[in-house]
């Protein structure tokens, strides 16, 4: 809906031509969000006189107008919307990253380690770990030098 106002107070002297006489005010809405982002306002030619055909003019001029401040909002909201998917994505892919990192390394270890058990069911040790095989390495190693 838009208001046209009537006997605008001039700002130049009386008389000068070019100065408007009645302005139509012409929300600007953004649909998707249901709300007004702001007021154009459009200046009638002071000889003109301000009939249904004009204001359908100037209610045209307005509607164009505030459908290209639409436009523009609904792209910069699209724009905020990419922005914060992609920093999701890079979230995502670090986590995922992260975790399979942890999980090769896990496997790896519980794929090799075995756990020796006591006559109680409880685990004594774990053999085969990396502790475990540098600690048989070192022992080959003694043994090896004790028999030369």
């Amino acid at each position: 809906m838009s208001a046209v106002i009537h006997d605008l107070p001039a700002g130049r002297p009386a008389g000068r031509s070019g100065v408007p006489g009645s302005a139509l005010l012409y929300p600007l809405r953004d649909e998707a969000e249901d709300r007004v982002i702001g007021v154009l306002v459009l200046g009638a030619h002071p000889r003109l006189p301000v009939d249904e055909r004009y204001r359908e003019f100037l209610a045209l001029a307005g509607e164009t107008v505030s459908a290209r401040v639409a436009g523009s909002c609904a792209w910069q909201r699209e724009r905020q919307r990419l922005e914060r998917l992609a920093e999701l994505d890079r979230a995502k892919t670090e986590f995922f990253s992260n975790v399979s990192h942890e999980f090769r390394t896990l496997g790896w270890t519980l794929s090799r380690a075995m756990p020796l058990l006591g006559d109680d069911g409880e685990i004594v040790e774990w053999i085969r770990t990396a502790t475990d095989v540098t600690a048989r390495h070192d022992v080959g190693q003694r043994l090896g030098e004790s028999e030369e």
